[in-house]
């Protein structure tokens, strides 16, 4: 399966959108377009990052996928995913309208 990224974004860039409270994140897509949202990539302060290639920067912390519940999807900088997001260093918050907020 490949994942596309919006034009100009990589894994290297620390994230697209910036959410607030250190976090950041990328939406990834299943199609050319980017109209089919597949999750997103996020980063935060932490030192557990995840196992994937990434050059000499650190890259993203973890990932969502198609499974969670996103609305607002047109729009990236102001998505929503409907359930919340916990790192295991203990960042733990819900993206709502492209703004973390922690639990």
């Amino acid at each position: 399966m490949s994942a596309y990224l919006p034009e100009g974004s990589t894994l290297d860039d620390n994230g697209k959108y910036d959410a607030g409270h250190g976090m950041r994140y990328t939406p990834y897509y299943r199609d050319v377009a980017l109209s089919q949202l597949d999750g997103i990539w996020f980063w935060h302060p932490c030192g557990h990052e995840i196992d994937i290639p990434r050059g000499p920067r650190p890259g993203p912390n973890g990932r969502t996928n198609e499974k969670w519940d996103y609305t607002n999807t047109e729009c990236p900088e102001k998505l929503t995913i409907r359930a919340s997001i916990m790192c295991d260093c203990g960042f733990h918050g819900y993206l709502t309208n492209g703004r973390w907020e922690p639990c």
